[in-house]
């Protein structure tokens, strides 16, 4: 609702575009701390919603932000309790000598008064007045100055005075707004699996946080802060509660880690942060990352694997930015009609399977539109078309209790196999073979085509009849295609040359 009053009447004549914009709907609450500090509202307001503040002191000048990722700022109003207007206009808006303690914030896209839902915005307020004097920040605020843990150790943390070492975090997975503090940890001498865990999880695990967190850990190169590489991070731990955080790396045992604790966007809390320490083990398959990937026939043939103990990748595919990605990786040539159906298969032990599809090569891999897959707790299937040449496949879950043995499956389905053998009586033998292969139908075989992994056709020959004995001993081993033509029919069989 609009509330309109003799203000705004006036307003409309001296300051054009602009005006009141009341929310009928409430969201989120803070009792303003007035210490000269960015302090967060909500990570999550909708341009239809106010936001209830109290503690607000009369006279002080203060600064309101609205702002969904871009960042695209929006239109502010700000009310006393009973929707008196005090001030409105764009983000940020700056209040002087403020009239109210209780205040309300209401939040719309623009003067307009365009309201809308399904997109978050990250809403802000800072006392600006020269009264109010933030207080000392923590301690661990820089990575210079960063506290070192030990393992066993459970420590508490607080980053609501934290500033942001943006030139730090950025760099390491799905950025964050807000401030963070720092920690170190150096091994033991010996090859250490580490987990750090602020998870709210009931207990499973001895940290927790009851806010949006998020860890980021760092490997240094000579001890300092000066050569971080990134090593792994975690912004939503699965099963974590208030989407809170936990996540696991390989401490070579001599290396001094950096662990930046955060939140997400500008979101700000207290929490436990635990340090768990067991022997590392290798990861039970060899296709941790790309560059090991395993290579795999478009042939409806399921593949095991299990990323039981695998290694953590710091990169968030698009349907899955703020989760723990365990993973493991595939490729494929894509067959000659271009046409793949990927499905991950939930036939062991893994209680999650999730996938991507990628072009490109490593290192400079790009996501294959709406290949990304992502439906916990069940298996994932998609089918592509218009494919030509070699595609990568990571499948992941978030680890810990959804880790274990699954299938990955490529199927072809525009092959039309079974449809030519009932119609047909088709049949090729033997497979796998050495030099040649027999085809037989009921009827006359017009034509049949061998095409390579690479959809290369090596050879094409019309049989004219109905058994033929196909010669392919010139071909290297490997895995061919045969597309043969019976009639108004046709099929493509897959065929091993040994």
């Amino acid at each position: 609702m609009k509330k309109i009053t003799l203000l705004f009447t006036v307003l409309m004549f001296s300051t054009v575009g602009f005006a009141q914009c009341i929310n009928a709907s409430a969201y989120g609450t803070l009792v303003v701390a007035n210490n000269g500090t960015v302090e967060a509202i909500t990570a999550d307001s909708y341009t239809e919603e106010y936001a209830e503040l109290s503690s607000v002191i009369i006279g002080n000048d203060y600064v309101f932000t609205c702002e969904e990722t871009g960042p695209i700022l929006k239109y502010i109003t700000v009310t006393d309790v009973t929707d008196t207007v005090i001030a409105f206009g764009m983000s940020p808006l700056t209040v002087n000598a403020i009239t109210a303690t209780d205040i309300r914030v209401h939040f719309t896209e623009d003067a307009a008064c365009t309201t809308g839902t399904g997109v978050n915005h990250a809403t802000t307020i800072q006392c600006i007045s020269v009264s109010c004097v933030p207080p000392p920040g923590p301690a661990n605020d820089d990575c210079s100055n960063a506290i070192a843990l030990a393992c066993s150790s459970l420590t508490a943390t607080d980053t609501s005075l934290a500033t942001l070492d943006t030139d730090d975090v950025l760099t390491c997975g799905p950025a964050s707004a807000a401030g963070n503090i720092w920690y170190t940890y150096t091994g033991s001498g010996s090859a250490e699996n580490i987990e750090l865990s602020m998870c709210n999880d009931t207990g499973a695990t001895p940290g927790d946080a009851a806010y949006d967190s998020k860890i980021y850990v760092y490997a240094s190169g000579d001890g300092t802060c000066g050569t971080l590489v990134c090593e792994a991070n975690n912004d939503d731990g699965a099963g974590c509660a208030s989407f809170s955080s936990i996540v696991n790396f390989t401490s070579d045992g001599t290396t001094t880690y950096y662990i930046a604790i955060s939140g997400y966007n500008t979101t700000v809390g207290t929490g436990n942060l635990s340090v768990t320490c067991t022997l590392a083990v290798s990861p039970n398959v060899a296709n941790q990352d790309c560059g090991t990937a395993l290579a795999m026939a478009v042939d409806g043939i399921a593949v095991g694997t299990d990323n039981g103990n695998g290694t953590i990748n710091i990169g968030n595919p698009t349907c899955d930015g703020f989760g723990t990605i365990q993973d493991v990786w595939f490729s494929f040539v894509a067959p000659v009609s271009g046409t793949v159906t990927v499905d991950t298969v939930l036939d062991g032990t893994a209680t999650d399977a999730n996938f991507v599809v990628y072009s490109g090569t490593c290192g400079t891999l790009t996501e294959v539109a709406t290949s990304c897959q992502d439906v916990a707790t069940s298996a994932n299937t998609i089918d592509l078309t218009g494919l030509s040449g070699t595609y990568y496949v990571q499948a992941w879950n978030g680890g810990a209790a959804e880790e274990g043995t699954f299938s990955l499956r490529l199927s072809d389905t525009s092959l039309g196999i079974e449809d030519l053998r009932l119609a047909e009586g088709f049949n090729i033998f033997p497979n796998p073979f050495k030099d040649k292969v027999t085809v037989s139908a009921k009827n006359e075989i017009k034509e049949l085509s061998v095409v390579n992994m690479l959809g290369q056709t090596v050879k094409t020959v019309t049989p004219n009849s109905r058994d033929y004995q196909l010669d392919l001993s010139n071909l290297t081993s490997g895995i061919y295609f045969v597309k043969a033509r019976v009639n108004n029919s046709e099929g493509t069989f897959r065929i091993v040359k040994e």
